[in-house]
């Protein structure tokens, strides 16, 4: 017994000195962006080309295909036919299929101008679901945003930016925000540099003028910078839009921008000032719909679209990497953005039933530059059995699950991004 007690504490004191380290530095791929590389681009010609009667014909389309609930034959349909004008259009086209539960499973359609900026150019996304509440016609929610973004990928699809702009189409959003979900956790796993996303969701129900001529924009503290940018766009051409930008906070409790937010990503809700009162029934049809108010979303949402194309816009985007075990819980937090991300704090929790010692590590890397990482440690832990995993830099979170012994996590599992 005496010789066991020797070889735990020759065990203990190896790894208290392995785990003293808590963060460096270390150079991945050169992510700096160079100067810009796209042509000169008249917004107000893009405008001018949004075509009321494009989008009214974009939006029978999809009604002509009954309610779409997630799953049914009239969703499938609509996804087939949303990918079929994406392609026409020229654009790359990408379906990500996915399966929850065994029992729903659906299309997610995703449509890409690819950025000019050498090296690595940001990603701005126009996110629409295409699925509908069962038994509803589905025009305001979602037809018509998803006939704005169709409207506005025909007409961007002839012209070129610095940074990457993508179309997003997912479903299964009235089971869950499903689509989104999925969709979320692959763009984590490929660390795309996702600087912006502008969630349209409710853009064609206004029965004055008055509310008519303005649109709300939902935010979280962290993606108000996206908030000012699409106002300043709103104001920038309000004679050519003809719509008041209302930021209002982050008090919508659904929609897409929501599975953003809890995975630290910028977006912002694009809503009707003058919220519908047919929403999820069988009055949800053409007949209640100002399409021409929807029209007007649709000339802001490009302008704003090509305005973020262009931009040389300076921030810093980060991702956890892979989770790995040993002594300790070990991973590093990429800066996959533009510009420098300076104190960030960091948290490494480690819970479970049996663990002793180690549970919370925190620290603060000072900066990590773009194209860069910087290594982030726990401190020593204690425990037996299984473990959950939860680390946190700066808004972004990644959680696992591991198996401890004494002092040595083995088999780190990771769950999500």
């Amino acid at each position: 017994m005496k010789n066991y007690h020797n070889i735990i504490t020759i065990i203990l004191a190896i790894v208290t000195i392995t785990c003293t380290s808590s963060q460096g530095l270390s150079t991945i791929a050169n992510n700096k962006p160079s100067s810009s590389s796209a042509p000169t681009i008249d917004i107000i010609s893009l405008i001018e080309q949004v075509n009321q009667t494009t989008l009214l014909t974009y939006l029978e389309d999809l009604l002509a295909f009954g309610t779409r609930p997630t799953t049914s034959a009239a969703c499938n349909n609509a996804s087939l036919y949303i990918s079929n004008e994406l392609t026409s259009m020229g654009l790359s086209v990408r379906k990500q299929n996915w399966t929850h539960n065994t029992t729903m499973y659906s299309t997610n359609i995703e449509a890409t101008i690819p950025g000019l900026r050498p090296n690595n150019p940001l990603i701005f996304i126009l996110n629409t679901h295409y699925d509908c509440w069962p038994g509803s016609p589905g025009a305001d929610d979602n037809g018509a945003a998803v006939a704005a973004a169709l409207t506005i990928a025909r007409i961007l699809s002839t012209h070129s930016f610095n940074n990457t702009i993508k179309f997003v189409f997912p479903s299964g959003q009235e089971q869950g925000l499903l689509g989104t979900t999925y969709y979320i956790q692959e763009a984590n796993a490929r660390h795309e540099p996702i600087a912006g996303v502008i969630n349209a969701d409710f853009i064609g129900y206004a029965t004055t003028t008055s509310n008519g001529n303005k649109i709300k924009l939902y935010d979280n503290s962290q993606s108000r910078w996206l908030t000012a940018f699409t106002d300043g766009t709103a104001d920038k051409y309000k004679d050519y839009i003809g719509l008041d930008a209302i930021p209002s906070g982050n008090n919508a409790n659904y929609s897409d921008q929501l599975k953003y937010w809890a995975q630290g990503f910028n977006a912002i809700f694009c809503r009707e000032y003058q919220f519908t009162p047919n929403a999820h029934t069988p009055q949800d049809s053409l007949e209640n719909m100002n399409v021409t108010y929807a029209t007007k979303v649709c000339k802001l949402l490009i302008a704003t679209l090509a305005e973020l194309g262009n931009s040389d816009l300076q921030i810093p985007l980060l991702y956890i990497d892979t989770i790995s075990g040993g002594f300790g819980v070990h991973t590093s937090v990429m800066n996959v953005g533009t510009s420098t991300a300076t104190d960030i704090n960091w948290t490494i929790a480690v819970t479970g039933k049996t663990i002793f010692i180690g549970k919370i590590s925190t620290g603060v890397l000072a900066q990590i530059e773009p194209g860069t990482s910087a290594q982030i440690h726990s401190r020593f832990i204690l425990g037996f059995g299984a473990a959950n995993l939860t680390i946190t830099a700066g808004a972004k979170t990644k959680t696992g699950q591991a198996s401890v012994f004494l002092c040595f996590v083995y088999q780190p599992l990771n769950t999500t991004s």
